[in-house]
């Protein structure tokens, strides 16, 4: 091979190692749970209906003021009719305790107008997509919550304008992942 030749080719693998490097250095730095989650159960009743529900995803994340923070929960579950999803805020933190995963063991509360810390929606499948139902008063109540697992368990209740539509329901060994 020529002095030309050579120099070509140390060029061209430069250049295919420069593009691979930012391939290779592409890493998941969250350490999540099986989007499967296996051990979860959700269960939901609406009415005299019953469903199980399926797993779609549940995070931890933390918003951070200037004297510490607040962490949030955020799940969906669905079925072939429904969809629910559960948002609490827990109370204030300080900026060593937002370092763990764990939250109050305790229930969150919605109220339109007056309280806004657990926050259970509803939606009905239609054939057009889902139908959002406005939610009057719901609870969430945190019972366990494994840091180790990275699960959580609880129920929760609805009530939407009227009492036109009430639901409860349970979570039991919810998968979820911490977002820093």
């Amino acid at each position: 091979m020529s002095m030309n030749q050579t120099s070509t080719l140390n060029q061209k693998l430069f250049i295919i190692l420069i593009l691979l490097i930012p391939l290779m250095s592409c890493q998941n730095l969250i350490d999540t749970p099986s989007l499967s989650c296996p051990s979860m159960k959700m269960m939901v009743n609406i009415g005299e209906t019953t469903r199980v529900m399926n797993f779609v995803s549940n995070v931890i994340f933390n918003q951070h003021t200037d004297s510490g923070g607040i962490k949030f929960m955020s799940t969906e579950a669905t079925c072939d009719s429904f969809k629910v999803l559960l948002n609490l805020r827990d109370t204030l933190y300080t900026d060593l305790e937002l370092t763990n995963d764990s939250l109050h063991l305790r229930t969150y509360e919605f109220m339109k107008g007056v309280k806004n810390d657990g926050l259970v929606i509803i939606a009905i499948a239609t054939p057009q997509g889902y139908k959002f139902l406005e939610t009057d008063t719901s609870s969430i109540t945190i019972r366990r919550i494994n840091t180790k697992n990275q699960t959580v368990t609880g129920f929760f209740y609805l009530e939407t304008g009227n009492k036109a539509k009430v639901a409860t329901g349970t979570f039991e060994n919810t998968c979820y992942v911490r977002l820093e």
